[in-house]
């Protein structure tokens, strides 16, 4: 648990402002890991103002777990692999009013990236969801009153990627063919495959080519 009371804390993979060998550079199984095997439910818990951790991989295998819960203003993760578990009530980052996850990556849990409701200032940017149940949703199933804001997140290869739910702003998400990315200004969701990055059953993300739909729409 992470909770300094402090006007802002950041636990980072940078010396002097340059990534160090505890960075994953976003290779699968490189840098450091926090890893939970047993105790309590969640593997790091966020909870002091304005908290940044960025640049590690959180792995959980105990069950009705947490991978990250962030719970508390301006908490961020960023540029993570996050790796719950595959337990039927795990969740790979859990948010909450005024949190975000931005450019993360997780992969199996029951869902991926999850949410109560009427939770206000809630950002979900630039990650990448596979291997869950649901991709993206509420942490109990509900579908409505779901706030917050989900731009330019990519969700394949969950048994759900996209739920019908409602209370968001979206645009730019992507899915598989059939999917309907959350999007509410009209026109901007897209169609992914696993072809389209360099290695999806390697967990290696990069997309495949220049021409791959998340580079033209922004999303790498």
């Amino acid at each position: 648990s992470i909770g300094f009371q402090s006007s802002r804390t950041t636990v980072w993979t940078k010396i002097n402002g340059i990534r160090t060998p505890a960075f994953h550079n976003f290779v699968y199984g490189a840098g450091f890991h926090v890893t939970k095997t047993s105790g309590g439910s969640t593997a790091v818990g966020l909870g002091g103002l304005n908290t940044i951790f960025d640049g590690f991989t959180v792995k959980s295998t105990v069950a009705n777990g947490y991978g990250i819960s962030l719970s508390n203003i301006g908490t961020t993760v960023r540029n993570m692999f996050v790796v719950p578990g595959a337990n039927s009530a795990n969740i790979g980052i859990a948010l909450s009013s005024m949190t975000s996850a931005i450019n993360c990556v997780v992969i199996g849990g029951y869902r991926g990236i999850a949410f109560s409701q009427s939770q206000l200032g809630i950002l979900a940017a630039n990650n990448f969801v596979t291997g869950c149940y649901q991709g993206f949703g509420h942490s109990g199933g509900a579908t409505t009153a779901l706030n917050g804001s989900f731009y330019n997140n990519i969700s394949i290869g969950n048994t759900v990627n996209w739920p019908t739910v409602s209370g968001f702003t979206a645009s730019h998400n992507a899915g598989e063919s059939g999917n309907s990315p959350w999007d509410t200004v009209g026109g901007t969701s897209q169609t992914v495959s696993s072809s389209d990055f360099v290695n999806y059953a390697g967990y290696d993300v990069t997309p495949a080519s220049a021409t791959s739909p998340q580079v033209e729409n922004g999303r790498q």
